[in-house]
């Protein structure tokens, strides 16, 4: 109780602070000074240990809080130790790097480092994964869309917000939660390429 007492003291300090604007630097996962965009949405977690979307999600909601209303729309892990999320704005983005950096490498925290994502959004996050993930595969593999909190079927998700046409013709920015009802999908098979991270021997290092 005394070590979640304490991190939830760290957290409470983070979200009074005052946001200042960040440049992201290229290079290591892990180099210092790597900072924010001011319109990021989108973040890559490098994790302390293999764990499914539903492990990773928990371990963020115990660093950060419990929320009723879930402030991302989007979690993928497409490599052992990374996960990727997109969240609902740039606050909630934010105020997650700003937690996470603080408290990343601790004992017994399960996130390592984090880093702005290569991708940016719901959309572009989906559009990535579906023009480079294609075989079928086991649902723990698949990217995880919610929609005000609730968990949307997959290929449904890609259907309405990558599809080109459907996605010009919408008047409004994101999915509606009644966009997908009555649909069902399947999850894909996703590898690390493309989503700005490569491999040097065993550390998780960002592309140039």
């Amino acid at each position: 109780h005394s070590r979640l007492e304490g991190l939830t003291g760290v957290c409470a300090r983070l979200f009074q602070r005052t946001s200042e604007p960040f440049m992201p630097l290229p290079g290591k996962f892990s180099g210092a000074g790597v900072g924010l965009s001011t319109t990021a949405t989108s973040l890559l977690f490098k994790l302390s240990r293999k764990m499914t979307q539903e492990e990773f999600l928990i371990e963020l909601h115990r660093l950060c809080g419990q929320w009723h209303q879930k402030p991302y729309d989007f979690v993928h892990l497409p490599w052992a130790k990374l996960a990727v999320v997109n969240f609902i704005s740039h606050e909630a983005c934010a105020s997650f790097f700003n937690m996470v950096k603080a408290l990343a490498g601790l004992p017994g925290i399960g996130l390592t480092d984090v880093r702005e994502a290569l991708h940016q959004g719901l959309a572009a996050n989906l559009g990535h994964f579906c023009a480079k993930c294609r075989q079928m595969s086991v649902y723990e593999n698949a990217p995880l869309v919610f929609v005000d909190g609730a968990t949307v079927p997959l290929a449904l998700a890609c259907q309405i917000l990558v599809d080109s046409q459907l996605h010009a013709a919408r008047s409004e920015p994101g999915a509606r939660k009644q966009d997908f009802e009555a649909w069902a999908g399947y999850g894909s098979k996703c590898g690390l390429s493309g989503w700005g991270v490569g491999v040097k021997g065993s550390a998780l290092v960002i592309e140039l």
